[in-house]
């Protein structure tokens, strides 16, 4: 389910110091790990991300010191988004974050109307 989507690996300058964000994904429902997409966001702009691993950890290096946000993304769930936090020049850990499914009846009629809506340009 996670092949086929290309995310960047972090790559910043080594000039200034750099740590690691840390943390876990799981399914709030069931508290079982998930596979999902963790995105690095300063402000809005993307920086990077990577793919969980099948426990849910995730480990973004190489990040600058500064404040960002995180961003995990999963077909069929809720985008959960982080509160702004510092990244120190250690390991800053976010803990566990949990993803809310999307009620079927949503999900699919997102996907109806995204369809729909693809196939009026075509």
């Amino acid at each position: 389910m996670l092949a086929g989507i290309m995310i960047a690996s972090l790559s910043f300058g080594k000039a200034q110091a750099q740590g690691a964000v840390i943390g876990q994904i799981s399914d709030f429902q069931s508290g079982r790990p998930v596979k999902a997409y963790v995105l690095l966001y300063n402000d809005s702009t993307l920086l990077g991300g990577v793919a969980s691993d099948s426990a849910g950890h995730f480990k973004l290096d190489h990040v600058p010191q500064g404040m960002y946000s995180v961003h995990v993304k999963l077909i069929g769930y809720q985008t959960e988004v982080t509160p702004m936090f510092q990244v120190h020049a250690s390991s800053t850990s976010l803990g566990q974050l949990n993803l809310n499914k999307i009620p079927r009846r949503l999900f699919g009629a997102a996907l109806w109307r995204k369809r729909k809506m693809v196939s009026m340009y075509l």
